[in-house]
């Protein structure tokens, strides 16, 4: 938008050295090659997460199995104290 009618608008376009064809597709397989790394690492740490996880649940069956035989123990003796 020209405000000053009088002043004529004019700008000078830059152009920007463009890399070597050969170079951008280096470039480009330098970044995928980054991105795969980076998401083989995420998978890595994801299934170590996921061990973790079925150990903790493991061993939270196992509490709960004991609980389990403890409660019923429990409950005998009441039974056999109530008649």
């Amino acid at each position: 938008m020209n405000l000053s009618p009088e002043l004529p608008v004019s700008a000078e376009v830059v152009a920007f050295p463009a890399p070597d064809p050969s170079m951008r597709l280096t470039m480009a397989l330098r970044s995928l090659a980054a991105a795969l790394e980076t998401q083989r690492l995420a998978v890595a740490d994801f299934r170590a997460s996921l061990q973790s996880l079925k150990s903790a649940v493991g061993d939270l069956g196992t509490s709960m199995a004991t609980y389990q035989k403890r409660v019923d123990a429990l409950n005998e003796k009441v039974q056999a104290i109530n008649g």
